[in-house]
């Protein structure tokens, strides 16, 4: 194949999203050494937490290509219009 171990995968990008997981994880972590709820309550909050701070830095140091953008918000459409034709079905049903 003459390709080059460096070649063979985009290691800044892994390095990056690796990075951002690690730090994500930093309130997610504080949150349930601090927070004396219950696990139920504590799991979601946690969950919201590290994917809002994740999602933050993945957007933050650009570790999204434009295509893997462009596919995102063609998904977040999606469900965003089947949400607003449900509401309206709803609304004509009564």
């Amino acid at each position: 194949m003459e390709t080059s171990f460096s070649e063979l995968l985009p290691w800044r990008n892994l390095g990056g999203i690796l990075l951002a997981a690690m730090v994500a994880a930093i309130p997610a972590i504080i949150l349930n050494s601090k927070l004396d709820i219950p696990v139920l309550v504590l799991m979601p909050l946690s969950g919201i937490a590290y994917m809002g701070t994740y999602s933050t830095l993945v957007l933050a140091l650009g570790l999204l290509g434009k295509d893997e953008i462009a596919a995102i918000k063609r998904s977040l459409y999606v469900w965003n219009r089947g949400s607003v034709q449900s509401a309206r079905e709803a609304g004509l049903g009564e």
